[in-house]
C-alpha cells in the first residue's frame, strides 16, 4: 500500500491523487456546463459567482477530508448511531419545513440531509457488522455483544435500514433504492446470512416496483396523490415509462435540438444527452466548447457525464473511469490490510455506494437507464453531494492511515524480529 507518512497528507497517497484529479475535473466541467445557470435570472451572466460557489464547496470538502485524517475513528463507532439520529431528524425537518426543489422538500439549513443520512446509515451498518460471526451456524455471542443469534442482529440492522429507506423514499426514490441495495450488500459482506438478505431485498423491491406502477393509475392520481408525503411516485413512474418509449434520435441534428418538435418529446433530456455523446469525436470539442450545454437540462449535475464526453472525447471520460476503478482497487487493498471489522465494512459499504451511484449517473447519460437525478460523485455540481463524498474519501484515508498501517507495522516488526 502506498504510504505517505512523511507529509501532512496522511493516508494512502494514491487516494489523495485520485481526489485531487476528480475535484479538478469537476471544477473545469462545472465551469463549462453551467451555461443555463449563469445566464439565468439569479446570476445575470456573472459566471464568476457560479464557479466560485462550486470551488468553495470543493474546498470545504477537501479540507474536511484532511481534518478527518487527523482523528483516529476506529474507536468512535458508537458515535455513528448519534450521527444517524441527527441526520434522520434533519431529513424529517426538511420534509416538514424544508425548501422545495423539483417538487420535493429536500433542503434545510442550506444542506440536503438525505445525502448525510445515507452515509450515516452505512456507518451504522459497519458498527453492527462487529456483532456478526464469520460462521453462519455459530449463534454464540461475541465478546461484548448483546445479541445471541443472527435474527436479532438482522432485526437490529433493519431498525436503522427501514426508517432510512422509507423517509428518503418519500422524496427521493432513486436515493432510497441505492441506499437499500448498498446496505443489504454491506450486511452480506459483514456476515449476514443470505436468507436474511433475500428476505429484506426481495419484498421491499417488489413493494416499491408495484407501488411505482400503481402511481400511474387514475385512482392514484385522483385520490392518493401526495398521500403519506410520497410526492415523487408519479414522477418516478413517468420516468420509467419515458425510458421504455423509443425515440428516433437520428432524425434530429444539432441545429434542430432547440426546435419545438424535439422539446415536445418526453425523453428530451436523454435524447439531447445521447446526441451530444454521439456527435463527439475522440478528442472532443475542448473544455468550454460544448454545443449542447445550453440545450441540455441539468448539464452540470444529472447529465454532466454527457457534457464531459462531448468536450473531452475519449480522453477525459477515460481518466474519470480509471480514477473510479483505481479508487475501488485501493479500497480493496485497504480492506485486506484492515485490523478492525468496523473499518473494513465501513469503507466497503462507502465504496460500493460511490461505485453504484457513478454507474447509475453514467447509464442515464448513455441512455441505458431511466433518469434518476443521481449526481456523479466528486464531479457533479452540488454542495452537499460534493462535500459528503469528499468526507467519504476522508474516511477511507483515515482507515488507510490508522487501521491498515497498524497491521503493516506489526508485520514489519515481526519480520524484523525474525531476522534478528
Amino acid at each position: 500500500m502506498a504510504k505517505n507518512n512523511q507529509t501532512i497528507f496522511r493516508g494512502d497517497s494514491i487516494t489523495w491523487i485520485i481526489l485531487a484529479v476528480l475535484v479538478s475535473i469537476s471544477i473545469l466541467e462545472v465551469f463549462s456546463s453551467t451555461f443555463q445557470i449563469v445566464h439565468g435570472a439569479r446570476y445575470h451572466g456573472n459566471w464568476i459567482n457560479v464557479i466560485m460557489q462550486h470551488v468553495q464547496y470543493c474546498a470545504i470538502g477537501v479540507f474536511g477530508a484532511f481534518f478527518i485524517t487527523l482523528v483516529d475513528i476506529r474507536r468512535a463507532w458508537r458515535l455513528s448511531y448519534l450521527a444517524w439520529g441527527i441526520a434522520f431528524l434533519l431529513v424529517m425537518a426538511a420534509k416538514l419545513k424544508g425548501t422545495a426543489e423539483n417538487g420535493a422538500s429536500r433542503w434545510i439549513f442550506g444542506i440536503q440531509p438525505s445525502e448525510l443520512l445515507k452515509i450515516t446509515t452505512i456507518l451504522v451498518m459497519a458498527s453492527i457488522s462487529q456483532f456478526y460471526k464469520k460462521e453462519d451456524n455459530d449463534n454464540t455471542p461475541e465478546e461484548g455483544c448483546r445479541f445471541t443469534n443472527n435474527f436479532k442482529k438482522f432485526a437490529f440492522a433493519s431498525a436503522f435500514i427501514l426508517p432510512s429507506f422509507l423517509v428518503i423514499f418519500m422524496e427521493n426514490v432513486s436515493t432510497a433504492i441505492l441506499l437499500l441495495f448498498t446496505c443489504c450488500i454491506t450486511c452480506l459482506i459483514a456476515g449476514m446470512k443470505i436468507k436474511w438478505f433475500v428476505c429484506t431485498l426481495v419484498p421491499l423491491s417488489l413493494f416499491g416496483f408495484f407501488l411505482i406502477l400503481f402511481a400511474g393509475t387514475d385512482f392514484y392520481k385522483d385520490h392518493m396523490r401526495g398521500m403519506f408525503g410520497m410526492n415523487r411516485l408519479e414522477t418516478v413512474h413517468n420516468r420509467m415509462m419515458r425510458f421504455l418509449e423509443p425515440v428516433d434520435t437520428e432524425t434530429f441534428t444539432d441545429d434542430q435540438i432547440v426546435t419545438r418538435e424535439l422539446k415536445d418529446q418526453k425523453k428530451y433530456q436523454q435524447t439531447v444527452g445521447k446526441i451530444a455523446i454521439a456527435q463527439s469525436s475522440w478528442h472532443g470539442t475542448g473544455i468550454g466548447n460544448s454545443k449542447f450545454r445550453s440545450k441540455l437540462p441539468h448539464a452540470y449535475d444529472d447529465f454532466i457525464y454527457a457534457t464531459t464526453v462531448e468536450e473531452g472525447g475519449l480522453i477525459l471520460p477515460f481518466i474519470i473511469n480509471m480514477a473510479y476503478i483505481i479508487l475501488l482497487i485501493r479500497i480493496g487493498k485497504i480492506i485486506t490490510a484492515c485490523e478492525t471489522k468496523f473499518c473494513a465494512t465501513m469503507i466497503a459499504g462507502l465504496g460500493i455506494m460511490m461505485a453504484m451511484q457513478a454507474l447509475i449517473n453514467m447509464s442515464v447519460s448513455l441512455g441505458i437507464g431511466p433518469v434518476t437525478g443521481q449526481p456523479l460523485p466528486l464531479i457533479s455540481r452540488g454542495g452537499t453531494s460534493m462535500a459528503i463524498y469528499c468526507l467519504v474519501i476522508g474516511l477511507i484515508l483515515n482507515v488507510s492511515h490508522y487501521d491498515a498501517h497498524i497491521k503493516e507495522k506489526q508485520v514489519a516488526n515481526q519480520d524484523r524480529e525474525e531476522q534478528q
